[in-house]
């Protein structure tokens, strides 16, 4: 059986100490983690990648950003409905590369836009 993490989210502890694995830098919030989600960046490509983790709304959304993906360049990733536990937990963990960490490949994320 695969949780959702819409019955039981990961908490703030959790959610660090994964990033910390992961070697993310937390980005801290201008107003907070209701609004924003709970935000964080380690160096990619040349630049920054991003992950945002809503964990305190209902749906459980993330947003990632790579700044140099191979096929699509810069852009950003979000996902329509809440990850698994394990997909998240391996988003934070593992390194990005094809088919790894930001680039995992889920039923739930979709291609949202280019950033240039």
């Amino acid at each position: 059986m695969i949780m959702q993490l819409t019955r039981k989210p990961f908490t703030e502890v959790t959610i660090h100490a994964f990033a910390r694995l992961g070697d993310w830098e937390e980005i801290p919030p201008t107003t907070n983690y209701v609004n924003q989600g709970i935000r964080f960046r380690r160096p990619y490509g040349g630049g920054f990648e991003t992950i945002t983790y809503w964990f305190l709304s209902k749906r459980q959304t993330i947003r990632t950003y790579l700044p140099d993906h191979p096929k699509h360049g810069p852009g950003q990733m979000h996902s329509t409905e809440a990850l698994t536990r394990d997909e998240l937990r391996r988003m934070f963990v593992e390194e990005t590369g094809p088919g790894t960490g930001l680039r995992l490949h889920t039923k739930n994320k979709r291609r949202r836009d280019n950033a240039l």
